[in-house]
C-alpha cells in the first residue's frame, strides 16, 4: 500500500489495534529514544495492559485548543508514531518510568470505544523503497547544515544518538527530535511522508 495513498472512508477492519497515548506537547520519532513518566490513572493502565501483551502504544500529538478536553477526548492528529517500550520501572505509587524507542510512523484509521483510555485501529507508513540516499542534494545539504550547527556545541551532539547505519530520513527524525521547537512544528515534519521535502525543511530549518 502506498503510504500517501489517502485511507478509504471505512477503516481496514483487519487493522492493527494499538492503544493511544495522547500528549499536548511531546513528539516521537522513528528510532529515536524518548523517556516518559506515567502519571495519570487512565495511562498507567494503559501501560499495565501494553507491558502484558505488545509492550507497545502509540503516542499521539493532541491538537491546538485542547485545554478545556483534555480529561476527555481531545481531537488528536491524523498521523503519529508506535512507541516500544525498551525499559520499564513502576513506582511504589503506581506511576512508571518508561524508556520507548520510536517505531515508524503510523495513521490512525479509527478510533474504538474503550475506557479508560482510547485505542485506534492503525496502519504503519513504512518509508517508500525509492527513498533519497547520501548522494541526494538534499541529504548533502542537511548533511552539511548539521555539522555547522551541532559539531560546534558538543553537548547538542551527545543529545543525538547517531548511528553509522542511519539512513537520510532516520538522521533527519533525530535532528528533529533534538530540536527546541514547537511541538506543533514537529508534528508538521513527522506528518511530512515525503522524505526529500522532509530533508529540505529541516535543513531550512538549521540553515
Amino acid at each position: 500500500m502506498n503510504p500517501n495513498t489517502p485511507p478509504s472512508n471505512e477503516a481496514d477492519p483487519v487493522a492493527p489495534t494499538y492503544p493511544l497515548f495522547p500528549l499536548p506537547n511531546c513528539v516521537i520519532f522513528p528510532s529515536v529514544i524518548t523517556a516518559l513518566h506515567i502519571f495519570e490513572h487512565r495511562y498507567r493502565e494503559m501501560t499495565a495492559d501494553a507491558l502484558a501483551s505488545h509492550r507497545s502504544f502509540v503516542l499521539v500529538l493532541i491538537q491546538p485548543g485542547w485545554e478545556a478536553e483534555y480529561e476527555g477526548a481531545p481531537p488528536i492528529h491524523s498521523i503519529g508514531c508506535l512507541a516500544r517500550i525498551v525499559d520499564d520501572r513502576k513506582l511504589p505509587d503506581g506511576r512508571y518510568n518508561l524508556v520507548v524507542i520510536g517505531g515508524p510512523r503510523v495513521r490512525i484509521l479509527e478510533e474504538i470505544p474503550h475506557s479508560p483510555y482510547r485505542k485506534a485501529r492503525i496502519q504503519a507508513l513504512d518509508s517508500p523503497q525509492q527513498a533519497p540516499d547520501w548522494t541526494s542534494p538534499s541529504a548533502q545539504r542537511l548533511s552539511i547544515y548539521f555539522d555547522e550547527v551541532f559539531c560546534r556545541t558538543p553537548q547538542a551532539l551527545s543529545s543525538i544518538h547517531l548511528d553509522p547505519q542511519d539512513t537520510p530520513d532516520h538522521f533527519c527524525d533525530k535532528i528533529v527530535a533534538s530540536l527546541q521547537m514547537d511541538a506543533q512544528q514537529k508534528q508538521a515534519l513527522l506528518a511530512e511522508l515525503d522524505i526529500e521535502r522532509r530533508l529540505e525543511t529541516t535543513g531550512e530549518i538549521l540553515h
